[in-house]
């Protein structure tokens, strides 16, 4: 069975409508440099709501040349199922 993932969700906007729209896992990016960056508050904001909306979803956070420590930390803090962890040098 295929998935989709949509990644780089900024706005809870967004997210509804990825999710209304059938997306079944989705990113949210915490590289600070990323112009699609989201802080951890406001992904926890959206996630909780998500959590309530559509249980369904998998939620992932995409990570860049995090610690493991700041990655576990941000998966428990905004309730994400899964790490997308990247390095880059």
């Amino acid at each position: 069975m295929t998935k989709i993932k949509i990644c780089g969700i900024t706005t809870l906007n967004d997210a509804l409508a990825a999710a209304q729209l059938g997306a079944d896992l989705l990113g949210f990016n915490f590289y600070p440099k990323s112009p699609r960056y989201l802080a951890p508050e406001t992904c926890r904001e959206m996630t909780a709501v998500l959590r309530q909306t559509y249980p369904r979803l998998t939620l992932v956070g995409v990570f860049v040349n995090a610690p493991v420590a700041e990655t576990r930390a941000i998966l428990e803090t905004c309730q994400l199922d899964l790490a997308d962890r990247k390095s880059v040098v």
